[in-house]
This record gives structure tokens, C-alpha cells and sequence, in this order.
């Protein structure tokens, strides 16, 4: 049996590891709509225009509620009804 090299990655880690570059966010420019990709301490401007306000775009994760494990309070009878213990007013 011969010596087999490391696989590796296309930014030369192995192959499954874990990178260490900050994760990139996907930021909507609000003057023309171009798709920026900026990372942490990266100053908040498009690319393409130079306008500074961003939007995040919307995650695709799946968000799962679960509502069976949730209880909710029944609201309680609100309805005043007046006792009048037998006097009549």
C-alpha cells in the first residue's frame, strides 16, 4: 500500500474542514438594486454606486413552528353577570 496525500479543499484546507473567513452576507443596494456580498468590518457601500444604504436580503433557512408544543391560554369567560343574592333594585 502506497502513501496517499491529504485531499484538499479549493482554498487548500482539507477537504469538510471548517473555514476561517468571516461568513458573507448579501446586502440589496437601495439606489439601484445591485447585489453586494460584504463581510464584517467591510464598510456598509455598493459596489456598484457608492450609495450607502442596504438592505439584508432574506434568508432561504426554513423556519419550522411547531404548535403542538405551544399552549395557549384559553381566554376566560368576560361576560358580567350581576348577582343580586334575592334584592331587587
Amino acid at each position: 500500500m502506497s502513501y496517499q496525500a491529504p485531499r484538499t479543499g479549493a482554498q487548500g484546507g482539507p477537504v469538510g474542514a471548517f473555514s476561517n473567513r468571516p461568513p458573507v452576507m448579501e446586502y440589496i443596494c437601495a439606489e439601484c438594486s445591485a447585489t453586494n456580498e460584504i463581510r464584517p468590518r467591510e464598510p456598509i457601500r455598493c459596489r456598484e454606486c457608492g450609495h450607502r444604504v442596504m438592505y439584508k436580503k432574506r434568508t432561504k433557512r426554513m423556519l419550522i413552528l411547531l404548535t403542538s408544543s405551544c399552549t395557549i391560554p384559553q381566554p376566560r369567560c368576560t361576560s358580567k353577570r350581576v348577582e343580586s343574592h334575592g334584592r331587587r333594585t
